[in-house]
Formats: structure tokens, C-alpha cells, sequence
């Protein structure tokens, strides 16, 4: 039995059963500086095999599918293949031109998959890669505006997209003290509307909030302005992820990935700078 396994089951003493215990887990800075900032090991035998040596410990107010396959890329999108893809059919899907021209994002997903097969957490630099790639397939959907993403893709991004989210979802509940936080769309939304001061601006302190609640709300801001200023609402909306003239709802994928990608760039930078003050810079997660 692999270490993993053994630290998620315990045998009951004279009844023959099984019981699976809680999977618990050391977040901490690594001692030789590695691709991410920080790393992860599951502890064999539980919460009791975790020795009382002053390390700060979170319990998760809820499990987490990314957690039940032990901090695996690969298996969680294996998962999140399997769920049904909610992309509307429209008739802009029809047209399916230049497949052979955007393959190549598929081939770097599969890279992105198949290079996380042996490790948990998200390697930096292959990170990068794909974000380079989607925003070559972004320019290159500039300047065909008639080029349609073909089912597979979309199934591939919709899957990969899930799957960093979860991710993100347990980077945040790490730095809010074990809280995983359930958003719904209206929650989502009442949370990015929220404006704050005398002047009603915008809340500069950012949270975290999952992009496929994110890019819908966006787009929804942009079609509100006026035709003679839509262009430049979107613009402004979306600059930061370089896709401000892929305004075709058939793309919202790639906002989406991208964006989840940065995402936990920024979060497992946060995450870091935490892990810092804690006392061997380590920190025992138990999932529930």
C-alpha cells in the first residue's frame, strides 16, 4: 500500500472493518528552492501520527475533490472530464474552421497534464507555458474572427479551468483559517458589486472569486455601455488578460483558464508569504 493510501485508512481493532480517517496534510516552504514556492506531503497515519511540535494546524470546514485525489492535477482532471459541459450550442459553433491551427493548445494541455503526473502543486514554468499558448491562440483568434473552438477543446479547457480552480479554492481556505468558501453566481456577483468610501469605488482589496462566476458578470458590465463605448468598457474590463477583442462568449474559456492560472500564481504567493511567519515555516492541514 503506497504511503498515501495508508495515511487516509485505519483498521478497527477486532471488527475486521475499515474506517477511512481524515487526510492530513503538511503545507510548507521547501528547504531546496523547486518550481513552486511551496510544497506539499500527506501524512501517513493521520492527525495522529502529526507530532506536537508547535506547528500551526487548519481544519477545513468541508472536503475537497482536489484533496481526495491527493493534490493531483492529473486525476483531477480525469474527474472533471467526466462532468457534463454546460457550454451553450449556439449557431457560432457551427463554423468550425482552422482546427489544425489551434491544435497546438491542445497538445499543451496535454503537456500541462501528463508534466504534473509526478508531483502535487503547479509547476511554475509549465504554467507559464500554457499561458503563453492561450494567448497565442488569442491573437491568432483576432485575426480570425470566424475560427470556432472544436468540442474537444472546449472540453479540454472547461476541464483543466475546474480543475485550477479547485486548486485555488484550497489555496484560499488556507489563508482563511480552514474556510472553504461556496460561491454561487448571485454571491459572486453581490461581492464583486460591493463598492466601498464616500465615492462608492470599487473594493481594492481583492479575494479571490472563481472566474466562470467572474467572466459572465464582466461581459454582462460591458453590454450595459452604451454601442459607442462598448468596445472601450470591454477593453477596461478585461486588459489585465490580454483578450480585450475576443469579445465572442464561444472563447470565454480562455478568460477563464488564463485567469484561474494567474490566479494561483498570486495565491500560492500569498500562501508563501503566511508560511513564512509560521514557525518552521510549515503549516498541518486536516481535510474533513
Amino acid at each position: 500500500m503506497d504511503p498515501i493510501t495508508m495515511a487516509t485508512v485505519a483498521y478497527k481493532v477486532g471488527s475486521g472493518g475499515v474506517d477511512v480517517v481524515s487526510k492530513v496534510i503538511e503545507v510548507g516552504v521547501p528547504l531546496v528552492k523547486k518550481a513552486g514556492a511551496i510544497s506539499f506531503k500527506f501524512i501517513e497515519g493521520g492527525i495522529n501520527a502529526v507530532k506536537d511540535d508547535g506547528h500551526q494546524q487548519v481544519k477545513l470546514t468541508k472536503s475537497l475533490d482536489i484533496i481526495d485525489n491527493d493534490l493531483r492535477v492529473p486525476l483531477t482532471f480525469s474527474t472533471n472530464q467526466f462532468r457534463k459541459m454546460n457550454q451553450e450550442i449556439k449557431k457560432d459553433l457551427d463554423v468550425i474552421k482552422g482546427q489544425n491551427d489551434i491544435l497546438f493548445l491542445s497538445n499543451s494541455i496535454n503537456y500541462f497534464i501528463e508534466s504534473h503526473m509526478l508531483r502535487t502543486g503547479i509547476d511554475r514554468g509549465i504554467s507559464y507555458a500554457l499561458q503563453y499558448d492561450v494567448h497565442a491562440v488569442t491573437n491568432h483568434i483576432k485575426k480570425n474572427q470566424s475560427l470556432r473552438f472544436p468540442g474537444y477543446l472546449l472540453h479540454q479547457c472547461t476541464a483543466l479551468a475546474e480543475t485550477i480552480k479547485e486548486y485555488n479554492l484550497f489555496y484560499d481556505s488556507l489563508l482563511n483559517n480552514g474556510l472553504v468558501r461556496e460561491w454561487s453566481y448571485d454571491e459572486a456577483v453581490e461581492e464583486l458589486e460591493k463598492t466601498f468610501g464616500v465615492h462608492g469605488s470599487e473594493n481594492v482589496v481583492k479575494s479571490y472569486i472563481p472566474f466562470d462566476h467572474q467572466i459572465p458578470w464582466k461581459r454582462g458590465q460591458a453590454s450595459l455601455q452604451s454601442d459607442s463605448n462598448k468596445n472601450q468598457a470591454w477593453k477596461k474590463l478585461f486588459d489585465s488578460g490580454g483578450l480585450e477583442d475576443v469579445t465572442d462568449e464561444a472563447h470565454d474559456l480562455l478568460l477563464v483558464l488564463l485567469n484561474e492560472l494567474a490566479a494561483n500564481e498570486s495565491l500560492e504567493y500569498a500562501l508563501y508569504k503566511r508560511l513564512e511567519t509560521l514557525p518552521g515555516k510549515r503549516l498541518i492541514i486536516k481535510s474533513p
